[in-house]
């Protein structure tokens, strides 16, 4: 009986502890709400996006095997205009695929909500790649916020998000996030 209830639980999603998280206003730019399924890290430092540093402040909270994430793109004075942004999320994506050497399905346009209920132009991608001989499924929106550029990311394995339980995160996360 022991034995039965250990095959049958384990392959079930790891718990998640669902919370609202916002960034600390005085340390770093907090212009979004998102709900988190545990404890989130919050970290910053400099990247290079095509031979320029950018800072990038990462939120994630991580689940069994699989991060969720929200990264934003301090984007310059002057740099802060769609066209760059639009560089600079090309730059950003590319980079998250090489990652997890993924190749990616075309991008498709989206709206993400406003803390105001406003429609937000968004870009979303999916892409399926592995680390270490390991199948992994990303799923990602990108907006340009108020001088910044935002990513929403989930990436785990490719089996565990194909679940259920794991399509169930996805929405929660995704459809949690409000920008200010």
């Amino acid at each position: 009986m022991i034995l039965g209830l250990a095959f049958s639980t384990a392959g079930c999603w790891p718990k998640h502890d669902w919370r609202d998280f916002r960034p600390d206003c005085k340390t770093m730019w907090c212009g979004f709400v998102a709900t988190f399924p545990a404890h989130v890290q919050s970290t910053s430092r400099e990247i290079l996006l095509d031979g320029a540093l950018r800072r990038l402040t990462l939120h994630v909270a991580r689940v069994g095997a699989t991060s969720f994430a929200i990264g934003v793109v301090d984007l310059p004075p002057g740099e802060d205009d769609a066209a760059h942004a639009q560089t600079t999320r090309a730059a950003l994506q590319r980079a998250l695929l090489a990652n997890i050497d993924a190749t990616t399905s075309p991008e498709r346009a989206i709206t993400l909500t406003g803390a105001d209920k406003s429609a937000i132009p968004a870009t979303a991608i999916e892409a399926s790649g592995r680390r270490s001989e390991h199948p992994l499924h990303l799923v990602a929106r990108f907006a340009l916020r108020k001088g910044h550029l935002v990513e929403v990311v989930v990436i785990g394995a490719s089996d565990a998000l194909a679940r259920p339980a794991g399509q169930e995160a996805l929405d929660t996360f995704f459809t949690s996030l409000r920008l200010d």
